[in-house]
């Protein structure tokens, strides 16, 4: 699969936010209980997304997703910045 093919790959909001928050460093848990969902709804968009993407595993679709521009993060100071400030979105 070439990246213009993974480009043009939809992920679905909720994939994209499991992504953003395993980038963040936090665990299936923690993000269950940040998007109040199951850990197996968590772990399954995890594993869905990275299907879509071709990737190894959560890490590496972590990887792809970042490289492609899904999701964007920045620590500065030890914070985090609004997905808004990293991204140039409204």
């Amino acid at each position: 699969m070439t990246i213009e093919e993974i480009s043009a790959t939809s992920l679905s909001g909720r994939q994209i936010e499991c992504l953003y928050w395993a980038a963040q460093g936090k665990t299936s848990n923690e993000t269950a209980m940040i998007l109040d969902l199951s850990v197996f709804t968590v772990n399954n968009h995890l594993r869905e997304a990275a299907i879509r993407l071709n990737a190894a595993n959560r890490t590496h679709a972590v990887a792809m997703a970042l490289r492609l521009g899904m999701i964007c993060v920045a620590v500065t100071l030890g914070s985090v910045a609004p997905m808004s400030d990293l991204c140039g979105t409204s």
